[in-house]
């Protein structure tokens, strides 16, 4: 019963995205599904967009940071959690994980 809810909501989260990948090979004028030929226009037309291309070169470089960044730091702590026994870790856990959640709650325009 689990896999089938779990395929279901696979299918019904990745079918939308399948479905616009394939319109977005139309040769038309105007893309629709299904498309009358393939073509690779829209994506040339793409990357013609300096605004586009300068975003996706911004994106990667913040990507690759953040990258550098966080894969030694989240080692190190993984190391550090595996070897020591740290008796402060459940604390520490739980009481970030109350701050950030009565933070974003404290924060919302939802109450009062």
């Amino acid at each position: 019963m689990l896999a089938a809810v779990v395929g279901f909501d696979l299918v019904f989260l990745a079918l939308p995205t399948l479905l616009v990948l394939i319109a977005s090979f139309t040769a038309g004028a105007i893309i629709d599904f299904p498309p009358d030929g393939l073509s690779l226009r829209w994506y040339g037309a793409l990357l013609e967009q300096p605004a586009f291309t300068a975003a996706f070169w911004r994106s990667l470089e913040v990507a690759l940071v953040c990258t550098a960044i966080s894969l030694p730091a989240g080692t190190l702590a993984a190391l550090a959690l595996a070897r020591y026994r740290l008796r402060c870790v459940p604390g520490v856990i739980t009481g970030s994980l109350i701050m950030s959640s009565w933070r974003s709650t404290s924060s919302s325009s939802a109450c009062c």
